[in-house]
């Protein structure tokens, strides 16, 4: 079981590089053929900064300054919150979670500048998250629900079911099973339609959690299976 675990995990991380490599390239080459500094240019270097954050941090913190700087200086107040949820993921992959949460108030209070919605519900999901490596449980709980609402409130599905996938992550590592399930179910349909490989090979990998932490091996084979058919599947 642990093997086919690994292998699993192995497709999804070769697969996601691999996407991330070549999107990275296309935004580079935009960059370098549309010198226009206008919100457009801010917009993908911020785009630019999330996809280096977790292959080339380095230079994921110059592209991140650049959307910050030419967003203040052209007044772009979304990408100024942007650009700080930005160095805040950069701080936690750093493991800084103190100056990762500051980036992410800060955000927040830009966002409340123009109400940027889908800004605050990104920051307060991602300080759960941020408290979920330091299992600190009841704080997980606390700003995932946050993100949840704001989700709920702009109709963002996708939005919600990142929020639900990480409010079952709580109550499985907290051993209320049946919970987790209820919270990724709810998460699996919000999904539907939408075109996430990432978020259906993490949900297959969930379930297939659940089932081994009850004993049915079979079941849980099955959707490991799954997961593996869909990491390998593009």
């Amino acid at each position: 079981m642990n093997k086919l675990f690994v292998i699993v995990f192995c497709l999804l991380c070769t697969h996601h590089v691999f996407a991330q490599n070549k999107y990275v390239d296309s935004l580079i080459n935009w960059l370098q053929t549309h010198p226009e500094q206008d919100t457009t240019r801010v917009m993908m270097t911020h785009r630019l900064a999330y996809r280096l954050s977790e292959i080339d941090p380095s230079k994921a913190w110059i592209y991140a300054k650049q959307s910050e700087e030419l967003a203040t200086k052209i007044g772009f107040i979304k990408s100024i919150s942007l650009s700080n949820i930005n160095y805040a993921i950069l701080e936690t992959n750093e493991g800084n979670y103190e100056n990762s949460a500051k980036y992410y108030m800060k955000a927040i209070e830009f966002a409340e500048k123009i109400d940027f919605v889908r800004g605050k519900s990104i920051s307060y999901n991602n300080i759960g998250d941020n408290y979920l490596k330091l299992k600190n449980y009841d704080k997980v709980l606390e700003y995932s629900n946050i993100a949840l609402k704001l989700n709920e409130k702009i109709d963002e599905k996708r939005g919600q079911a990142i929020n639900k996938e990480q409010i079952g992550q709580v109550y499985y590592l907290k051993k209320e099973y049946d919970k987790a399930f209820k919270s990724w179910n709810e998460s699996i349909l919000l999904m539907k339609g939408i075109d996430d490989l990432n978020m259906d090979i993490t949900l297959s990998i969930d379930i297939a959690k659940y089932y081994l932490a009850k004993n049915d091996i079979k079941t849980a084979f099955e959707y490991l299976n799954s997961a593996d058919s869909l990491a390998t599947s593009s």
